[in-house]
């Protein structure tokens, strides 16, 4: 489901940021500025969603070149919360 959602997101204590750009039940796609977070790094990501911040925690399954020279992070969800879930709900009934 295409979004445009503001993401934090750490991996090995060092903080990023970038946009989510998709996103589904297992997974999510993050536009960033990084060049260089390796596939597989476990990732602790933190978004906002209405009006509380949710943790998630994820991993890297793949990285690939978007067209305006960003970094694509595929993510892949480990066990997210119930807040995350209900949410997609609410946006697949929009």
């Amino acid at each position: 489901m295409a979004v445009n959602i503001k993401a934090r997101f750490y991996c090995y204590n060092v903080g990023y940021s970038g946009i989510i750009k998709n996103l589904s039940e297992k997974g999510m796609l993050i536009s960033t500025e990084t060049s260089y977070i390796p596939c597989g790094a476990l990732l602790e990501l933190f978004i906002c969603i209405q009006e509380e911040v949710l943790h998630i925690p994820s991993r890297i399954k793949r990285i690939i070149k978007l067209p305006d020279f960003r970094s694509g992070l595929g993510i892949e969800l480990n066990n997210p919360p119930k807040q995350y879930l209900d949410y997609l709900h609410t946006l697949e009934c929009s």
